[in-house]
């Protein structure tokens, strides 16, 4: 009679950090490094934007910015689609952008945003005339944050935690956490929007890391063995 011993063997896949990509203004404009610009009415792109022009300090917007403007009932974005943020579970997965904006019209709006694809995931908005900027992810838009409106540019930093759940912070606090709206799992894309706010938004530096899931085997290497029993 003959006893067979088989050892499996796993496959299991880990995520792997890789390197933060680092994307920042060369003076030329947004579209022609990779970012995709949508408009309707007056509202456009444009290069070499000085963040120092739309008041206050700007010092975190360093240097040559992009540019995005909308008046006279105007509305412009700029999408940057980063790959999704499948890192989380203990490898950063983040996005990371530079924004400064001038005043901002009463009724009217600039906001950044991140995408699932087409579903919006989290925003962070300042609607003209109010007091503090505000937030949206799965327990609704318009809540109101402890970030009062400046015109000193801030550094902001969207974190996935896990398969829809995220941190956003401001200048390395955070304001908000929680579960992203919609059906919106893994973010894979981060947007600039100016909604006829009457002057410009000027952002530089973006930083994302989206770590990749690389396949490893391990586990002990089964011999078979067959054994005979006499009887």
């Amino acid at each position: 009679m003959k006893n067979l011993k088989f050892a499996l063997l796993a496959l299991v896949a880990i995520p792997v950090g890789h390197a933060a990509t680092t994307l920042t203004s060369n003076g030329s404009n947004p579209t022609s490094q990779g970012w995709t610009l949508l408009t309707s009415g007056n509202a456009g792109q444009f290069s070499s934007a000085n963040p120092n022009f739309n008041g206050g300090s700007s010092s975190v917007v360093a240097g040559n910015a992009w540019g995005l403007y909308a008046n006279g009932g105007g509305v412009g974005s700029l999408t940057y689609a980063t790959g999704d943020l499948t890192g989380a579970g203990g490898h950063a997965a983040y996005i990371a952008l530079s924004v400064d904006n001038g005043g901002i019209n009463n009724g009217n709006s600039v906001a950044v945003q991140f995408f699932d694809g087409a579903t919006l995931a989290f925003e962070f908005k300042f609607n003209g005339g109010a007091t503090f900027w505000q937030f949206g992810d799965s327990n609704g838009f318009n809540q109101n944050t402890s970030s009062p409106f400046t015109f000193d540019g801030s550094n902001y930093q969207f974190e996935q935690t896990g398969l829809h759940t995220y941190t956003f912070k401001v200048n390395g606090s955070q304001v908000a956490s929680g579960t992203l709206a919609g059906s919106a799992g893994y973010v894979d894309s981060v947007r600039v929007l100016n909604s006829n706010s009457g002057s410009d938004v000027v952002f530089n530096t973006l930083v994302y890391q989206v770590p990749e899931p690389s396949t490893a085997l391990f586990g002990a290497l089964g011999l078979l063995v067959a054994l005979r029993r006499r009887r």
